[in-house]
């Protein structure tokens, strides 16, 4: 980010007035960042200089720091930050059209909380549905929202259609669209994969093991030798207060030392205790839909020579699986070096010569003796070949029909 295309409203924060350099940048149009905290005197400079709607299509990456004060020592320990509200997110891009590279690092309400993480979920949908994202090369999400522990945990299915998937699926099939990486537990159902845009050239999803519709993904394997199933007592035994199951009355003046839970106490509330986990094989419906999705989706793609990339993990304690598609004649974009670095390091781990779908399977999903259902291998077929397909399932386990 040269400083010579920026407009700064930080640095002229002490000073109360918009910094000449600035406003001869936005006089000679001769700027595409903009930078600014959440001071109420950047807040004011920042509105003074674009109520000129004219200059507003200049701007193609905005920095935005939020400036809170201290909440406890505890926290400042922790370091634990604060992540902006899809809402927020929903605004921002909508202001700027000509948006071409995005990071979102996202923490999803936990489950103590069904109603904030309905509205989380409908905030995030409307982020993808709503603006218009015109130039829209790289889009890079981290959503913390880890799965739960306890096999009892009641899973609240969305009241209305599945928005996020349907989110999901317009940027999937943006005509700008080059990378799409997502990361963290992704509750996403098939409709979220139809084709891919002409110049998508990498995918990534990390799928949590629930749907929408509040199921699962993998069934309980009925030949496991033994259930995972314990109280994780041992994790909390450091809570020298600890108050066991009991939940305090959020409702106190002083809300930092009061209003928290005890390690214990929010696992519970969570239904991450106690902690109980026997589902380890593909279910022949929510599984099979969403994983042919995907494999479909690469080969319907508009411009296949240009995906180089594109994979789906499921990880949990008892089975995971990754379905990986990579094409040595595709992938390379300039553009691309905009991602984090762990993205990119995940893009160069399978560099191939030829395209080839990869499909590996561990714990129960190889351990229940699974078969791959025909229309998922006809989906991979389709796009590489039966001699491409590289898979640890033994080939007379895969269902031909």
């Amino acid at each position: 980010m040269s400083s010579s295309e920026t407009l700064d409203f930080v640095a002229s924060v002490t000073v109360g007035r918009v910094s000449r350099a600035v406003l001869s940048r936005v006089e000679t149009r001769s700027f595409n960042t903009v930078k600014l905290n959440s001071h109420p005197e950047s807040l004011r400079q920042f509105g003074d200089v674009f109520s000129d709607e004219t200059i507003r299509d200049l701007v193609k990456a905005i920095r935005f720091d939020v400036v809170l004060p201290v909440i406890s020592d505890k926290r400042l320990r922790n370091k634990s930050g604060r992540r902006l509200h899809p809402d927020a997110i929903c605004v921002m891009a909508k202001a700027l059209p000509c948006l071409e590279h995005t990071i979102w690092d996202l923490y999803m309400p936990p489950r103590r909380m069904p109603t904030l993480r309905k509205e989380f979920k409908a905030a995030l949908a409307s982020a993808l549905l709503k603006p218009m994202y015109a130039s829209l090369a790289t889009l890079t999400i981290l959503l913390w929202n880890p799965d739960p522990r306890n096999e009892e945990a009641i899973l609240i299915p969305d009241e209305e259609e599945d928005r996020l998937s349907l989110g999901m699926r317009r940027i999937c099939e943006l005509p700008t669209l080059v990378s799409l990486f997502l990361w963290g537990k992704w509750c996403l159902s098939y409709c979220a994969f139809r084709c891919f845009g002409p110049s998508v050239r990498s995918v990534f999803v990390d799928m949590s093991m629930v749907t929408p519709d509040g199921g699962w993904l993998l069934d309980v394997y009925p030949g496991s030798e033994e259930e995972v199933e314990y109280d994780v007592e041992s994790e909390f035994s450091s809570d020298s207060d600890d108050q066991g199951d009991t939940l305090p009355d959020i409702n106190s003046e002083n809300s930092d030392i009061e209003d928290r839970l005890t390690r214990r106490a929010e696992a519970t509330a969570n239904q991450d205790r106690p902690c109980k986990e026997i589902r380890e094989v593909p279910n022949p419906e929510t599984f099979t839909l969403l994983v042919t999705s995907f494999a479909q989706a690469v080969a319907n793609s508009d411009s296949p020579s240009c995906l180089g990339f594109a994979e789906m993990r499921l990880s949990t304690p008892l089975a995971s699986m990754r379905l990986s598609y990579c094409d040595g004649a595709g992938g390379e974009d300039p553009r691309l070096g905009a991602l984090p670095d762990f993205a990119q390091r995940i893009m160069r781990v399978d560099k191939v010569d030829m395209n080839r779908w990869l499909f590996n399977g561990y714990g129960g999903i190889t351990a229940s003796g699974w078969k791959i259902p025909a229309v998922m291998w006809d989906a991979m077929e389709k796009a590489v070949g039966a001699e491409n397909i590289d898979t640890n399932i033994d080939v007379d386990r895969i269902a031909k029909v």
